[in-house]
This record gives structure tokens, sequence and C-alpha cells, in this order.
């Protein structure tokens, strides 16, 4: 009984690291599209040629 109550309680905070996971996941990626967007702006001032991939994360699975 004691270490189900145990692992009941491990897998809410499992749950809970999952959500901000998925959190810091989607802020990552808007962040990166926006400094995408400064990067366009900056080629177009400069001239210079594009050198920024934009790298997305996956999000993560809800379990």
């Amino acid at each position: 009984e004691k270490l189900q109550k145990h692992l009941l309680a491990y897998n809410v905070y499992l749950v809970k690291l999952g959500n901000n996971l998925g959190t810091t996941v989607n802020m990552y990626n808007t962040v990166y599209k926006e400094f995408g967007k400064i990067d366009k702006d900056v080629v177009k001032i400069t001239g210079q040629e594009n050198k920024l991939e934009i790298k997305e994360l996956p999000k993560p699975d809800n379990v």
C-alpha cells in the first residue's frame, strides 16, 4: 500500500514534468519563429545571404 502511494505520487510529478516540457517546447518553437522574422529583416537591410536555419522541435507525446 505504501509503495503504491509513492508510485502514484511519482506519476503525478512525471505528468507535471511532461506538461512543463510541452510548454517549454512550444515557447522554444515560437521564439525561434520570431527570430527567423528578425533574420529576414536583417537580410533585407544588409542584402546578405540568409544563413539561419530554423530548427523546430517536435512536441512531446501526451502520455
